[in-house]
């Protein structure tokens, strides 16, 4: 078994991503770029000499419209490689690996992919580091180190901490402890979805975040007060509206109540109102 790195690009006439990408970068950081390859890298572990051909131009690129490299001359050039942080997750590469396992059932390989941006000989140091700024999201990529080749980094599993003392608030101190945990919501929906008596013994900085990037959502407001206060017949606030009932909630479970709204009306019948036609009856 061995490692490799494999460039994948688009042969001339189908690198649409690319002018596309220039087009952008020229539009919107006022370059003037001639010219831009897009590449998407592939870093191969666990591969053999002869999967790795087997799978050159049945996984990871096309024969008609990709050009699939072992190498690529760096030399001299103003590029850019971009890869997901440790930890973020690699559609691009997972992917890949399904594939690779539909040729051999029995392969043990693994994969990271990347981009490759290849700038004109023409672009500044100060062009590219414009384009960096622009380019990479530091919240799920970085820039590439092309020089080291290996799958061993691992990304750092911390601890999920505790918000011990959020119930024990008084109204008075939610709003300043909003504003020192840089939350989106007020004070308001803390005091509706976390009462007195909810049967939440634990408060868990993950589940607290995903609770402020979902507030604005209404429909998941409802449900979250409904299921986990248990008083279904308080009204929160004057904008929100619970229409969830009680049996919905913890019958049906709380996304079966948030995506499945209360029917209005009555259903149409026969016994409202459809009449039965009789057949004709033949002696």
């Amino acid at each position: 078994m061995k490692n490799y790195r494999i460039f994948v690009e688009k042969r001339p006439g189908f690198r649409v991503e690319a002018e596309s990408l220039q087009h952008d970068l020229n539009e919107n950081l006022g370059l003037h770029l001639s010219q831009l390859r897009l590449l998407n890298v592939y870093d191969l572990f666990g591969f053999t000499p002869e999967l790795l051909e087997a799978s050159r131009y049945r996984v990871f690129g096309e024969v008609q419209t990709d050009e699939v490299t072992d190498a690529c001359d760096l030399e001299g050039r103003k590029f850019l490689a971009v890869e997901y942080l440790p930890g973020q997750f690699d559609q691009r590469a997972a992917s890949a690996v399904d594939c690779v396992r539909l040729i051999d059932p029995e392969a043990e390989v693994r994969i990271r992919s990347s981009r490759l941006l290849l700038l004109d000989a023409a672009t500044t140091d100060e062009e590219l580091a414009r384009v960096r700024k622009y380019y990479i999201n530091a919240v799920e990529s970085r820039e590439k180190d092309l020089s080291v080749l290996s799958d061993m980094e691992q990304a750092e599993v911390k601890p999920v901490e505790v918000l011990a003392g959020l119930r024990e608030l008084t109204d008075g101190e939610l709003a300043p402890y909003c504003a020192k945990m840089g939350l989106a919501m007020n004070a308001v929906p803390i005091m509706m979805a976390m009462p007195a008596g909810m049967s939440m013994r634990l408060v868990f900085r993950m589940s607290f975040k995903v609770m402020d990037h979902m507030v604005d959502s209404v429909p998941f407001f409802e449900c979250f007060y409904s299921a986990f206060s248990g008083n279904v017949s308080r009204k929160p606030h004057s904008l929100w509206r619970p229409h969830v009932p009680s049996s919905a909630v913890h019958s049906s479970g709380l996304l079966s109540a948030c995506f499945r709204p209360p029917r209005s009306g009555r259903r149409r019948t026969r016994a409202h109102g459809r009449r039965k036609t009789r057949r004709p009856h033949h002696a």
